[in-house]
């Protein structure tokens, strides 16, 4: 599909862009301290916490997928 394709591509470009790589590497980095914070949280503060975090990541996902589907790289252009 080229979807798959843009996506590859995207991805590809992503990881040369230094600016990603800084929010990807603070990402990583921030992942264990917030699983160590949220595991003292109480049930409900928990679920709220991984929910947030998770809903904005799921949404940005499907920006992109979006982007993917209906846009097109300028040498994909006919």
């Amino acid at each position: 599909m080229q979807e798959d394709i843009r996506a590859k591509r995207l991805q590809q470009i992503a990881e040369q862009d230094e600016i990603y790589l800084v929010w990807k590497n603070s990402f990583e980095d921030f992942t264990p301290q917030f699983g160590k914070f949220v595991k003292w949280c109480p049930k409900k503060i928990r679920n709220f916490l991984y929910g947030y975090a998770d809903c904005g990541r799921m949404m940005m996902q499907r920006m992109v997928n979006l982007a993917c589907e209906h846009m097109e790289f300028p040498d994909e252009k006919k």
